[in-house]
């Protein structure tokens, strides 16, 4: 799999500034049509964070470039309950039967900053084409595996229900620069994709050097590799990295290939595919995580592309 650089799609140019928005955090793709992607994103008035979207048109002219962008803005709202007031986000959809889901992190401030909590959230459409919360509550919430948070989800259809892989804060460490968060991956299976059952031990065992993993992605049909955010100790940012599966199909070991991994600087993947034409898009942030938009990549696995590298980073 190899990825064609697209575009970089701006907050300037998705018309934040307009709405005295900014951010286009945690992009989130999904096909609509051949070549159109929704890219849902959490934007900000001032310091809370809602749910708003984009269709981006691709063509194949002289490579893909974005073609039209519609923003809507609001669709998903921070909630009144205390586990998603402060803000949410968007982070993996899926169709499930005649229902689209949007898997959302609510996110709750702490007592004291940077401390806070996330939980995963569930909205779907109603009749009317609006995307409202499906539980008043998370679908995945804390507990004694996960005590911190359980947050950046992304799942698929997996043995005629949904596997989730998400990201479990597990500890806070006081530093010499404030408090930091340590992550793992975790793992959980459903019937209908609202009621989860976690498994008991992570699904990517964290080796010597890494603090954390954040925002898996399943990459490609196979579904043995995915793509995620590694973070190294003593590192105030993340980078992109690859683990395949082992022969127990429920855990990962981090691979040292950088072979499905664009050449850039960025992080906090996700993905969508269009199987009929083969081919997917990755959304990453760059290391500022939005603040300036985010970039999209193309795989079509039928052309012989080769993956450019954009000016800007």
């Amino acid at each position: 799999m190899t990825w064609n650089y697209l575009a970089k799609v701006s907050c300037f140019d998705i018309g934040l500034l307009e709405h005295s928005l900014n951010w286009a955090q945690l992009p989130t793709p999904t096909m609509i049509a051949d070549d159109v992607v929704r890219v849902y994103f959490a934007t900000r008035a001032g310091n809370t964070p809602q749910i708003a979207s984009i269709d981006v048109g691709l063509s194949s002219r002289k490579g893909a470039t974005v073609i039209s962008k519609t923003l809507k803005t609001c669709i998903v709202a921070p909630g009144t309950s205390s586990w998603n007031i402060d803000g949410v986000y968007p982070s993996s959809v899926i169709e499930a039967g005649e229902r689209i889901n949007l898997y959302t992190i609510g996110w709750q401030r702490g007592d004291v900053d940077p401390l806070y909590a996330a939980r995963i959230g569930l909205a779907t459409f109603d009749c009317n084409g609006q995307l409202v919360e499906v539980l008043s509550q998370p679908v995945l919430n804390l507990c004694a595996k996960d005590p911190f948070l359980v947050t950046s989800p992304t799942v698929r259809k997996f043995n005629g229900g949904f596997e989730m892989l998400y990201t479990s804060g597990d500890s806070w460490r006081v530093g010499p620069n404030g408090a930091d968060s340590t992550y793992q991956i975790r793992r959980a299976v459903s019937h209908d994709g609202i009621g989860w059952e976690k498994d008991t031990d992570y699904a990517i065992k964290r080796p010597a050097g890494i603090q954390g993993f954040a925002r898996p992605c399943f990459l490609g049909d196979s579904h043995d590799r995915i793509m995620l955010s590694v973070r190294l100790e003593g590192k105030s940012t993340y980078q992109l990295g690859i683990a395949e599966r082992t022969n127990s199909k429920t855990s990962y070991v981090l691979s040292t290939s950088t072979d499905y991994l664009p050449p850039v600087g960025c992080a906090y993947p996700a993905m969508a595919y269009n199987h009929e034409r083969n081919n997917a898009v990755l959304v990453v942030n760059d290391h500022d995580r939005g603040l300036s938009g985010f970039y999209m990549f193309e795989s079509r696995r039928r052309c012989a592309v080769t993956c450019s590298r954009p000016s800007t980073f």
